[in-house]
């Protein structure tokens, strides 16, 4: 068996701990580039647990001040349900969503109040102009259900 010469011994150490020495200054070089990035999301992943929280105490308390109300007066505005007559499915939708929008204020009040204020919900459908695809609509209040769920039957009419 031969033995190999002291030169390339030390040639072959030498290769080696250069090799090492990629190998850490890859590595640390790697950590530096995904560490950052990891510990932003760290950071993201605690602002979103803080969000979080805070969302979950916000629905506690809704429900809680829901519950109360209901407790003192029986019976409030749960739900608004427009009911649009109107033939295209397209501006239907996107006056429901601005309606529903413009009457989110009415939920969680007592019935005696929204049926007192009903000339005022009149007044305020039909004063409003809808801009849809650029066409004006006008809205008529035909029938307003005063209950748990708001019925509003409107009839829209498009402006020329």
């Amino acid at each position: 068996m031969r033995v190999p010469s002291s030169a390339y011994w030390r040639r072959s150490i030498r290769f080696i701990l250069l090799f090492v020495l990629g190998l850490i200054i890859g590595m640390c070089v790697l950590l530096l580039i995904i560490g950052d990035e990891v510990d932003r999301l760290h950071l993201r992943i605690r602002e979103l647990e803080a969000q979080n929280v805070k969302y979950v105490k916000e629905i506690t308390e809704y429900k809680e001040w829901e519950n109360n109300l209901i407790q003192k007066e029986k019976k409030v505005i749960k739900d608004i349900e427009i009911h649009l007559q109107v033939q295209d499915g397209f501006i239907e939708t996107e006056l429901k969503k601005k309606l529903e929008q413009d009457l989110y204020f009415l939920k969680g009040k007592p019935l005696k109040y929204v049926a007192g204020f009903h000339e005022g919900i009149i007044m305020m459908i039909a004063e409003k102009k809808y801009m849809i695809e650029n066409r004006a609509y006008s809205l008529s209040l035909s029938t307003l259900v005063v209950s748990p769920s708001l019925h509003l039957y409107v009839r829209v009419e498009e402006q020329r």
